[in-house]
């Protein structure tokens, strides 16, 4: 015979949050688990050690009850409801099983076999030693309790698992979470990871982690910069009047000035992310560190711009918090299935019929449906640039500056000097109608006569005959033939190629199909999903198939890189397509040149179908447009990285697009009906900004 007790655990005050494994279908706007901290103070429970003959069910639920006081007493009450030998060996920091608040676990004992209790729960979340938050799917789990009489008769636990066992009300109470800011390789920008840790100590364990080094989905994305070896040089982290005091071991007494900076910065981050730390101060061997004011440390990464921009039936327009514009020279774009915007619009990429498209950049003299074009230059390397165009080719190169002219020719061979702009093929028997100023930028063009004449990038000029060079501003004769004069008037500046509106199409590696994107990065590169594999475009056109061993026999729907470099956001697809998987992965470039791996990735969400959206939403969570069941109308939902999903309200129409910013409150959405909403601070709800948009799109 069994019989079963239901254990009442005691209500916190504090917000409760279900958690679950894939995104919530219903409910308010919520910021999930996300906090820092700066809330009302938590009061705790009070624990109270075992009674005198207490049952054996007494104690495990005496034992559980003083376990959500533990943080507060290093679980000394606790431990008191253990033998001598498990209380020593039993780890409560080991990590935290998490059950939904409002449901108490059930305590199980077999008859005939009083020492034995088995606590049963279901278990929705997960908390490692180094912080680490996992959402679970609802799971049944089962945790044995041995029990044992001391020499007085008093039943004790015995044995028992590692780590604790609390509702979801009382972690987000009693844990806080913080940022561990490791450094860019680089040590340009700092990219964060997200960890949860008892807000009485999250000080010394934020700063035992940072020193532990990046978690592996980071590694070789970012540096671990201080010495193998390095620990804290006290037990604990000292916070004073708001200042606290990192006293590090003298392993770190020999690191250089640039070490010792990009330390502090990254110190500085994650402390100052705990509502009680303002500043920091870095000490080794209790000697205050001086840092180098020259160093330019590491910051955080430049978020979006101001302008949102989205697909209409025209083409391409812009809204900068005022009204929408359409950008010129775009409209060839208005057929495109998805669409990508490069930083100021400089370049457009999206998908027709299956293929890649870009707009802008190297494609000058285009017609905009053309999606027939040479394969892309080949990126020049170090010392190289120096074009020459022979008779009837139209060279391109390094070089002072061209004198504008025009001619009839086939690309020639040069390559642009690093550093230099993308030359701009030219199609076969077509003549190239615009000059365009080389290195030193001298120079201002206009387009001349068909015929001879010299003109072009740099010293590689097209036309018929020889090349030539000039340093002053060039002018088109009467004859075709420029005629350079350094004290004549400059021309008339040639437009942006962009705003010619110029397409072409860039192949993918292998005639991979395009399955995601594409979508641009903040350098200027060009992502995509094709199959299992991602691939980033250069520049100049040349893809690489990044390294992703774990993406095997996977389909990517969708790859948003972050703008600090570091990290890429994918979505992709599972064998039997039941599930989508919404994960970020490192990016490391370790191996130099452009050999790079996706490492193995951390999991954020599992998802019911394949995403219409996935944008970046501030530095460490996502924006998620996708249905809530296979078929089912999109949802939109912010997904921390290392936190909880929260849905967001609907605007009052069928979502079909989703944009994000900086921040939660820089969100951009469009409806079925063409409306273009923007996700507001006040009230938290969808507010339209215009009409006629057909998808909004990702800024780098």
């Amino acid at each position: 015979m069994r019989w079963r007790r239901v254990w009442a655990a005691p209500a916190a005050l504090a917000l409760g949050l279900a958690g679950c494994a894939g995104l919530p279908t219903e409910g308010p706007v919520t910021e999930g688990l996300a906090d820092s901290g700066a809330r009302a103070p938590y009061i705790q429970a009070v624990a109270a050690g075992p009674a005198d003959g207490a049952s054996p069910e007494q104690i495990v639920e005496g034992f559980l009850q003083a376990t959500l006081a533990g943080s507060s007493d290093d679980f000394a009450v606790a431990r008191s409801y253990l033998t001598h030998e498990a209380a020593s060996a039993w780890d409560p920091s080991s990590g935290v099983a998490l059950y939904r608040s409002g449901e108490a676990p059930i305590l199980t004992a077999v008859e005939g076999d009083s020492g034995s209790i088995t606590v049963g729960f279901t278990q929705v979340g997960a908390v490692d030693l180094a912080g680490n938050y996992t959402v679970v799917e609802a799971t049944q789990r089962n945790d044995d309790f041995l029990l044992a009489q001391d020499d007085d008769d008093q039943w004790r636990i015995r044995s028992l698992p590692d780590g604790i066992v609390i509702p979801m009300d009382v972690f987000t109470a009693d844990f806080s979470q913080v940022t561990v800011y490791f450094a860019t390789t680089d040590h340009q920008y700092l990219v964060p990871d997200i960890r949860w840790f008892p807000r009485r100590s999250a000080a010394t364990a934020l700063v035992k982690q940072f020193l532990a080094g990046p978690p592996p989905y980071l590694a070789g994305a970012v540096d671990p910069v201080v010495p193998t070896g390095t620990r804290l040089a006290t037990d604990a982290v000292q916070v004073t009047d708001r200042v606290a005091t990192v006293n590090l071991s003298e392993t770190m007494a020999g690191a250089d000035e640039e070490v010792r900076a990009v330390t502090l910065a990254c110190l500085e981050a994650s402390l100052t992310s705990l509502a009680d730390v303002a500043s920091v101060e870095l000490q080794v061997a209790s000697v205050p560190v001086q840092v180098n004011a020259l160093v330019d440390p590491p910051e955080l990464a430049p978020v979006a711009g101001a302008v949102v921009y989205f697909l209409t039936d025209s083409g391409l327009s812009a809204y900068s918090g005022a009204e929408a514009l359409p950008v010129r020279g775009f409209e060839g774009a208005a057929v495109w299935e998805t669409l990508a915007v490069s930083t100021g619009a400089e370049r457009a990429a999206g998908r027709v019929n299956g293929q890649l498209a870009v707009i802008g950049g190297p494609y000058a003299d285009m017609e905009p449906a053309s999606l027939v074009l040479p394969e892309p230059e080949p990126e020049p390397e170090a010392g190289e640039g120096e074009g020459e165009a022979g008779e009837g080719e139209a060279g391109a190169g390094e070089g002072e500056g061209g004198e504008g002219g025009a001619g009839e020719g086939e690309p020639g061979e040069g390559e642009p000097a690093e550093g230099e702009t993308d030359p701009a093929p030219v199609d076969e028997g077509e003549a190239a109608d615009e000059g365009e100023a080389g290195e030193a930028g001298e120079t201002e063009v206009e387009p001349g006569e068909e015929g001879e004449g010299e003109g072009g990038l740099g010293e590689g000029e097209s036309g018929e005959g020889e090349s030539g060079e000039g340093e002053g501003e060039g002018e088109a004769g009467e004859d075709g033939e420029a005629e350079g004069d350094a004290d004549e008037e400059a021309a008339e500046p040639v437009p942006n190629p962009v705003t010619t509106a110029n397409t072409g199409r860039w192949a993918m590696p292998g005639d991979l199909p395009v399955t995601a994107g594409p979508v641009f990065d903040q350098v200027g590169e060009l992502w995509v999903g094709g199959g299992s594999n991602v691939v980033v475009f250069s520049t100049y056109g040349r893809p690489t198939a990044l390294e992703a061993s774990w993406l095997a026999g996977h389909t990517v729907v969708s790859v948003v890189p972050a703008r600090d470099g570091a990290r890429v956001a994918i979505a992709y697809t599972t064998p039997d397509e039941a599930t989508v998987q919404l994960v970020v992965a490192g990016l490391d470039k370790s191996a130099g040149g452009r050999v790079w791996t996706l490492n193995t990735p951390k999991a954020v969400a599992v998802l019911a179908d394949v995403p219409l959206s996935v944008a970046w939403a501030g530095e460490a969570a996502l924006a998620v447009l996708a249905p809530s069941e296979a078929g089912g109308t999109p949802v939109p939902s912010l997904v921390a990285i290392g936190g909880e999903t929260s849905v967001l309200n609907l605007p009052g129409d069928t979502p079909t697009s989703l944009a994000g910013g900086h921040s939660l409150y820089e969100l951009y959405l469009t409806g079925a009906n063409g409306g273009l909403y923007q996700f507001t601070r006040q009230g938290r709800i969808w507010s339209g900004v215009t009409q006629g948009a057909k998808a909004a799109i990702q800024s780098p």
